[in-house]
């Protein structure tokens, strides 16, 4: 037998784990865990605008005006799915995944007859995107402005909160709402990256989760100080026709950061949705 043969009758779990001392069990439960769960993408709803009232502590109160800062509040979206196949093992690794899911702010949901459970979490500015489809664009676009029209705020001096970071769109918006990057920026100042998703025709919705491949691709980067964008050295992870699109689509972007005093854009990426 060569030292790289594994008999037929090796065993194919560790009989002797159990009889390691509790801190190292526990220990290895936590290896088998990521630190920290996976950017995923949330599908826009309607519903996440709210005004924020501020007071004379708070950051950005001007003295004799409303402060009010209209908000967008993605801990309203709908939680996403994540995988805690550990919580399955037996009791003491289920305690380990229960304390890991609290920490990445999950929550459980249970199922049908209460007897079936998963597990989600609810929006992470640090790395989710928030996926605005072609079906809802336009109410993603102009909701803020019919919440402005309700009665406690009509009338009123209302400013823009805290932004999103990472917003994603498809590629579809492009072509058929030339304009559409110029209009996120109306409310969402703050964005960092707008992911172009090529492959959006399937439909993202809630309750299911959705992932992003070809991030490190190419990609459009915005120069802030010469105020235009050019192509990085990326590979290429689409047709010729969408980075032709892309690009079209930020003809006009810089006049209107420029405008909203947008500082922190960084690059528009094409990438693929993938379900997990």
């Amino acid at each position: 037998m060569s030292p790289t043969t594994i008999p037929a009758t090796a065993p194919v779990t560790f009989a002797l784990f159990s009889e390691l001392p509790p801190e190292l069990r526990n220990q290895i439960w936590n290896d088998a865990l990521l630190k920290k769960d996976r950017p995923a993408l949330f599908p826009y709803q309607d519903g996440c605008w709210h005004p924020i009232y501020l007071s004379e502590s708070d950051e950005g109160y001007i003295a004799n005006t409303d402060n009010i800062r209209l908000e967008f509040n993605s801990a309203l979206l709908e939680p996403i799915p994540i995988e805690v196949p550990l919580c399955l093992v037996n009791r003491e690794a289920r305690d380990v995944a229960l304390a890991w899911a609290h920490r990445q702010g999950a929550r459980i949901i249970f199922l049908g007859d209460m007897r079936h459970h998963v597990f989600a979490r609810l929006f992470d500015n640090e790395q989710d995107m928030l996926y605005v489809g072609l079906s809802n664009f336009a109410d993603f676009f102009v909701e803020p402005y019919n919440r402005l029209a309700e009665p406690d705020l009509f009338g009123r001096i209302v400013g823009s909160g805290p932004s999103l970071r990472y917003i994603a769109v498809p590629e579809a918006l492009l072509e058929r709402m030339p304009g559409a990057l110029e209009e996120m920026f109306e409310w969402f100042r703050g964005l960092e990256v707008i992911f172009i998703i090529v492959n959006a025709h399937h439909g993202i919705l809630v309750h299911q989760r959705w992932e992003l491949e070809g991030a490190q691709g190419k990609a459009l980067l915005y120069d802030h100080t010469q105020g235009r964008f050019d192509w990085d050295d990326g590979v290429n992870i689409c047709g010729s026709i969408i980075y032709e699109r892309i690009e079209q689509a930020t003809t006009r972007l810089s006049v209107v950061m420029a405008g909203n005093h947008v500082t922190t854009l960084r690059s528009i990426r094409p990438v693929f949705a993938v379900r997990r």
